[in-house]
């Protein structure tokens, strides 16, 4: 082997090394990049479980409230269909009568009627009794008509219809009245202009 080709196989294997230590490098490279992909996968799938585990909780607490709202209210549609019952008891015990016959009917009535008012009760109704002479609250009471009366201030009851009832904390229905207003019904017209209805 002569001089020329000792160098060669020197060279050669000085360069085998360097390739090998490239590879190494670019293999290293490729596992470092490779787990910092997988730890960025890991992180978003963490990031998702934790998201959809809050949505779950926060589902399971609306579905609570839900169910303990149902349960509160069940009765509503029922206690609406009992209530023109109510009324009409209401109306008829407040007539005076003189027949010894019609007061014991109305004694039946009362009972009846006291019966309705404690199982209302029993199931969290309340009535708001609503007097004559009250301001109007839009909150619980609702205005069936005004009246022109200039003696009250506007928004006076004048007449009550029928109570408001509400279960627990919710109206179920409010209370019919009749209210008072200052103006006349012939001042209304009057300010309204016939040209700007055209």
């Amino acid at each position: 082997m002569n001089d020329e080709e000792k160098k060669d196989i020197a060279e050669t294997e000085e360069v085998k090394p360097k390739k090998a230590k490239a590879k190494r490098l670019t293999k290293e490279q490729k596992l470092e990049k490779e787990i910092k992909e997988l730890k960025e996968e890991v992180a978003k799938w963490k990031n998702d479980y934790y998201r959809v585990h809050a949505d779950m909780a926060n589902a399971r607490k609306q579905d609570a409230k839900d169910r303990t709202q149902i349960i509160k209210y069940r009765a509503v549609e029922f206690i609406e269909k009992i209530l023109p019952v109510v009324d009409i008891f209401t109306k008829v015990l407040s007539v005076e009568v003189e027949d010894e016959v019609l007061k014991n009917y109305l004694t039946g009535f009362s009972y009846v009627h006291r019966q309705l008012l404690e199982a209302l009760t029993s199931e969290g109704v309340t009535e708001i009794a609503v007097k004559e002479g009250e301001k109007f609250d839009g909150d619980y009471m609702y205005a069936l008509e005004q009246e022109y009366n200039p003696d009250l201030a506007n928004n006076t009851v004048i007449s009550v219809h029928n109570n408001c009832y509400k279960l627990h904390d919710r109206i179920v229905r409010p209370a019919m009245v009749v209210v008072s207003t200052n103006i006349k019904k012939e001042d209304e017209q009057a300010e309204i202009n016939p040209e700007e209805m055209n």
